[in-house]
């Protein structure tokens, strides 16, 4: 995302868009010790200020209204001038701040020179003539305030035309930030560029999404977006400009929700460990989920469920299951080709001794083709573990219980705010101090309380969510609940 690329970023919500956006906003970069602390001390290195707008917080709907009879081609130059009063605000505040803070090496007489060619290419005959950016981003709000009251009183959009230099969608903001560059930049060194990071564009009307599509797509140096969706949008080609379409060579899609699992876990890990960092004020404390959580062990999970239960079926599944843990087969085998072995602690081969006399299979003889091959079959039983473990819980009556770090991370779905919630609500369960929660792993049992705890508070949460039709949406969930457990 620091790359300086266009970029359409989609991911459903609580997948972590914002704090990917917010970690681009150079306010941010600038305040948040966590954040400079993972930068490596040097915010700015890669020289570029990120600004964050989050969309439905911007009169937009107001602009759509009042520009819904207007041509295409007005439409386009009203709403891209809008857009680019909004980003160059925040980019001049940004600039004067960072003056200030001495990131940026501008002189007073290369400020005033920079504002007074910014104000030429905004107003036709501006009614103040400032010669800081703060005084520059002050005209550039009192503009955008002109046109907000015009769509309310419903006034001609072309009177707009002849109080400011509106020109093809996007032209003074390409302009402003060429300016902009060139008085951020020092002869020899590094390229500044901007990014304009725009979170929830899912509220943009169909119109809307076309303009955004044409101001990505004609989108250049020092410019470029970073536009946010929980999914992807239906048009992503269509632009304002007749004959002009949006391409992949034209922006980059990255989508949250298709990361492999192994890109989730890092990710997820390193956001738990920079808030377990920042509160224990210990900036190299990381959080090892395998080792809070545990690997998955089914096994383990089942030795505990039987030892607890008091029918005897349960008492014959682990006299089962430690007959076969003491056959030449099962100790041959219990490391296989991949690696893969208990490890938790020794238990009995519980689920393999339940598929054994489930599928009626016989243990091979040392010496015949089976025994040969037994590292093979010993893969083909663990892909039914999962099965197995949801029938032996149901044939001895008990809950099914979940524990690890696999199973958390599963049931979090690439969604980032679960995935914190669940950790969360395991961190309170365990009831031990921060840096003990970091080194020591967190028993099966109360792992299990916490994860069902962090499921109903989500599902009770359905209606504080804003999600329309609550108590509706809570009984489809309710219903896809049960039909899952009929169907393993």
């Amino acid at each position: 995302l620091e790359s300086p690329n266009p970029t359409y970023l989609i991911g459903t919500r609580g997948s972590g868009k914002t704090t990917l956006l917010k970690a681009l906003h150079w306010k941010e970069r600038l305040e948040n010790k966590s954040l400079k602390y993972q930068l490596g001390g040097k915010p700015f290195s890669k020289r570029f200020i990120g600004l964050y707008v989050k969309l439905p917080e911007i009169q937009l709907q107001l602009l759509d209204t009042w520009l819904r009879k207007s041509e295409s081609n007005l439409f386009a130059a009203v709403f891209g001038f809008y857009f680019d009063l909004i980003f160059l605000e925040l980019l001049s505040e940004a600039v004067a701040d960072l003056i200030r803070e001495g990131v940026l090496k501008i002189t007073p007489k290369d400020e005033q020179s920079c504002v007074s060619e910014l104000v030429g290419l905004i107003a036709v005959s501006p009614a103040t003539n400032p010669a800081t950016m703060k005084q520059f981003s002050q005209l550039l709000r009192a503009a955008r305030g002109e046109i907000e009251i015009a769509a309310q009183c419903k006034s001609k959009p072309n009177k707009l035309l002849a109080r400011f230099h509106v020109g093809q969608i996007g032209d003074v903001g390409r302009k402003a930030a060429s300016k902009l560059e060139q008085l951020c930049n020092k002869k020899g060194a590094t390229r500044w560029y901007f990014k304009l990071c725009l979170d929830e564009c899912e509220c943009l009307s169909p119109r809307q999404q076309r303009a955004m599509n044409t101001i990505v797509r004609l989108s250049t140096w020092p410019i470029f977006p970073v536009v946010t969706y929980v999914s992807q949008p239906e048009d992503l080609v269509q632009t304002l400009v007749p004959n002009l379409t949006l391409q992949k060579a034209d922006r980059q899609l990255l989508n949250l929700d298709e990361v492999d699992d192994q890109d989730f876990e890092e990710l997820a890990s390193g956001v738990a460990s920079i808030r377990i960092a920042n509160q224990l004020e210990k900036p190299r404390a990381v959080l090892d989920l395998h080792r809070t959580l545990g690997a998955l062990s089914l096994n383990t999970i089942l030795f505990r469920i039987l030892t607890e239960s008091v029918r005897p079926l349960a008492k014959q599944w682990l006299s089962k299951a430690e007959t076969l843990a003491r056959t030449e087969y099962y100790q041959d085998s219990v490391e296989d080709a991949d690696g893969i072995k208990e490890t938790h602690e020794r238990v009995p081969p519980i689920y393999e001794a339940f598929l054994f006399e489930k599928l009626q299979l016989d243990l091979p003889r040392p010496g015949s083709p089976r025994w040969m091959r037994r590292r093979q079959d010993s893969r083909e039983i663990r892909k039914k573990m999962v099965a197995a473990y949801l029938a032996i819980c149901r044939e001895v009556g008990a809950d099914v219980r979940y524990a690890s770090a696999e199973m958390l991370l599963q049931m979090s779905d690439k969604c980032m705010r679960d995935f914190l919630a669940q950790l969360d609500q395991i961190f309170l369960s365990a009831r031990m101090p921060l840096e003990a929660f970091l080194r020591r792993t967190v028993p099966i049992n109360i792992q299990d309380v916490a994860l069902k705890r962090a499921s109903n508070e989500k599902r009770n949460s359905l209606i504080k969510s804003g999600v329309q039709a609550p108590i509706e949406t809570s009984k489809v969930v309710e219903g896809l609940a049960l039909i899952t457990r009929a169907l393993q």
